[in-house]
């Protein structure tokens, strides 16, 4: 029987549900190795939940916590490195995955963006850091998600400066063992160790954290898909600039 209007249904009909499909999903592997993956030095490694989708490229830290040897710090956890040398733009709480925009701060509240606050347990060290001041220090001893539908709430030390959503205030995990030096260390703050080699997805909300792995040694990678690599992260990572490479020895 001909198909078309009037003469079949081509079996599309009945009580089965129907489902039509107007356009297809495609996932493209993103570029990061120029030489063989199979050759470079890759370490498993565990990264903190609730930073969303993380790219393949994304340089990464050590989260630290000097007052808890049973914290996240011990067991080698991993979180995305935040640049230190680079003020935020209006997208800078966008492209920087590690960091979680803050609305106002004062006292000893931090009142910050809910979806991205599940980054951050109690007991976490954190930053906060804005594009007028210097960053400070804290420590987090309460978070409230329940009480706004749309930030959260985090009780910290008292913080000593002024941080406003006006210069784009925001805070992030400490991810230390840089010691201070004219590559833009603070000492204890930022420092990069690892770069990904995969996408993953790290989840949102109360999540435990995702298995993944990392670069550490002996590659070619694309220097446009490394990302959020600054010059302290740069030097941290011994990456060598050869062109549209960065060579990892």
């Amino acid at each position: 029987m001909p198909v078309g209007p009037n003469k079949t249904t081509a079996g599309l009909s009945g009580a089965i549900p129907q489902q039509s499909l107007t356009g297809t999903t495609r996932y493209t592997e993103k570029r990061l190795f120029y030489s063989l993956r199979e050759q470079a030095l890759l370490l498993p490694k565990t990264i903190r939940g609730g930073f969303g989708v993380l790219e393949a490229g994304q340089v990464m830290g050590v989260i630290e916590n000097t007052a808890d040897p049973n914290s996240d710090e011990a067991s080698g956890i991993l979180c995305p490195y935040v640049e230190q040398t680079a003020a935020l733009t209006d997208l800078g709480h966008d492209v920087n995955p590690g960091v979680c925009p803050v609305y106002s701060a004062s006292s000893t509240t931090i009142l910050c963006d809910l979806e991205r606050s599940w980054a951050f347990k109690v007991g976490d060290e954190i930053l906060i850091d804005d594009n007028n001041s210097s960053p400070e220090g804290l420590t987090i001893s309460a978070i409230d998600r329940t009480t706004y539908d749309y930030q959260a709430s985090l009780t910290v030390d008292s913080i000593s400066g002024t941080f406003t959503a006006a210069a784009l205030a925001y805070i992030y995990l400490r991810h230390g063992g840089g010691t201070g030096d004219s590559s833009g260390h603070v000492a204890g703050q930022n420092y990069a160790q690892y770069i990904l080699d995969q996408t993953i997805d790290t989840g949102f909300e109360d999540q435990g954290g995702a298995l993944g792995s990392v670069v550490v040694s002996n590659a070619i990678l694309y220097q446009d898909a490394v990302v959020n690599a600054d010059t302290a992260a740069i030097a941290d990572l011994s990456l060598v600039s050869d062109g549209i490479f960065y060579i990892l020895k």
